[in-house]
């Protein structure tokens, strides 16, 4: 049995890994006495009361914990400069990409395909939002109408898909959805090139745009055949596309501290 010298240690250091758990802002201003506090509450139970006490104060420590932590990620979020989540999406943009890549090349059952589905088209409207920030002012109407016809073409998308076993309604909404999803990136493509927004990247939301686009009118002809070879390789290039979105979106992000979000 470990003596209670050891059983402190022990219990602190476990507790200091979970501070990890915070994001390194707030563990940076306040991990340090939070440590501090939650070793003498340990000593003193298990001086007061024994181990089975501080099992208890464990529990509630260990739960108090978490929902704090997740508290404060999501105050980081709606706090983070502009600039930063700019990068961010950088990355939502590359996780999509993979994921449509993946889920072409390896996902075989339907439901862990949809799924995959989901979280690749909420990153895709990720990526689409950072891209939006990153638009000239100039060209304001035209970057809110590509942007909301974007996003509004994900949500047809999202809910054909899952309607798609219901109602042939749901086929629709997805044709629907994707082919205004291309024009939407276009839109936003056409002004990112003009304007030269992401520097040497500037070509890849137009290049995306023209894949997509691509794609859609050969699932068409085809029947909706998505097996076909050329059907498959344009998927897998809309993937690699959405790969150098991201790379575009994350180095081309300034690094000067700017606005938070609006919460």
């Amino acid at each position: 049995m470990l003596s209670p010298s050891k059983f402190l240690t022990l219990s602190n250091r476990i507790y200091c890994l979970l501070l990890y758990l915070y994001p390194s802002t707030f563990r940076r201003e306040y991990g340090y006495h939070m440590a501090q506090l939650f070793r003498d509450d340990v000593r003193d139970t298990l001086q007061e009361s024994g181990p089975f006490a501080v099992f208890g104060l464990w529990l509630l420590a260990f739960f108090d914990l978490l929902k704090t932590a997740i508290a404060e990620h999501i105050w980081e979020v709606f706090n983070m400069p502009i600039e930063k989540f700019e990068r961010w999406t950088g990355l939502a943009a590359a996780l999509g990409g993979a994921l449509l890549i993946f889920a072409t090349l390896a996902a075989t059952q339907f439901v862990i395909l949809a799924l995959i589905v989901v979280v690749m088209f909420l990153m895709w409207a990720l990526a689409l939002g950072g891209l939006y920030r990153r638009l000239p002012t100039v060209s304001h109407h035209g970057n809110k109408a590509s942007f909301a016809i974007s996003i509004i073409s994900i949500l047809l998308s999202v809910i054909g898909l899952l309607i798609l076993f219901l109602t042939e309604v749901g086929l629709t909404l997805i044709g629907f959805g994707y082919f205004g999803l291309g024009l939407g990136i276009a839109g936003m493509g056409i002004i990112a090139f003009r304007h030269r927004v992401m520097g040497v990247w500037r070509f890849v939301p137009l290049l995306l745009a023209v894949v997509w686009l691509v794609f859609i009118i050969v699932y068409f002809i085809q029947d909706f055949m998505m097996e076909s070879p050329v059907a498959v390789a344009l998927i897998l290039l809309n993937g690699v596309c959405w790969l150098l979105l991201g790379i575009g979106l994350w180095t081309s992000a300034k690094d000067e501290a700017g606005p938070a979000l609006p919460a």
